[in-house]
């Protein structure tokens, strides 16, 4: 009889730090939770960037080691309560169920990053291919207005000098447009 009330002593002051370590964890999820949903608020419309995916990762990863934790702490309750109760007690099986809806969502929280991981891969890459892509716009830009400044000379040479200013002035126009519009896209490369 002493072993039993003493083993129920320990489950009974054991079950109440395990209470108290769920609220804890609870607590933590939601404060989580609520942080994504600031993050995807301020990036309303920009789901795809960088700055919202590596938040977003960021986010994740904390709330599903947080999941990982509880599903670990329900584990221990149900055993706990299994060798203390039995098996078909109502606690047990309370704290059975608890711990198949903590799974199922840490299950979730996976899946969300992986896939959040491979979202922010592709954004990663699409920014790269981006900036050699203005590269090599701008590199090419600079070899064209060698070519008119070329053709320019040219033409002057054979006598039509007015009409090639014109000319020249309009093809210098855009290069220049051109050319600022390589600079402006290279800032958006830098802000994405």
């Amino acid at each position: 009889m002493a072993v039993r009330t003493i083993t129920t002593r320990l489950v009974i002051d054991g079950e109440t730090a395990f209470k108290q370590a769920m609220t804890g964890v609870n607590a933590s999820l939601r404060e989580q939770k609520s942080a994504l949903s600031l993050l995807e608020e301020q990036f309303k419309g920009q789901a795809n960037s960088l700055a919202f995916l590596t938040g977003k990762q960021s986010i994740l990863s904390q709330t599903y080691d947080q999941q990982k934790e509880k599903v670990r702490a329900l584990e221990q309750a149900v055993k706990d309560a299994t060798e203390a109760y039995g098996a078909a007690d109502t606690v047990t099986l309370r704290y059975q169920k608890d711990l198949n809806l903590a799974q199922a969502e840490e299950v979730r929280m996976s899946r969300a990053l992986e896939e959040t991981a491979q979202y922010l891969k592709e954004a990663q890459t699409s920014a790269d291919y981006t900036a050699h892509s203005i590269d090599g716009f701008g590199n090419r830009t600079k070899d064209a207005e060698g070519a008119v400044n070329t053709l320019a000379a040219a033409l002057q040479a054979a006598g039509l000098a007015m009409t090639l200013r014109e000319i020249a002035r309009a093809i210098m126009d855009c290069v220049d447009a051109s050319v600022a519009f390589e600079s402006s896209m290279a800032g958006v490369q830098k802000v994405t």
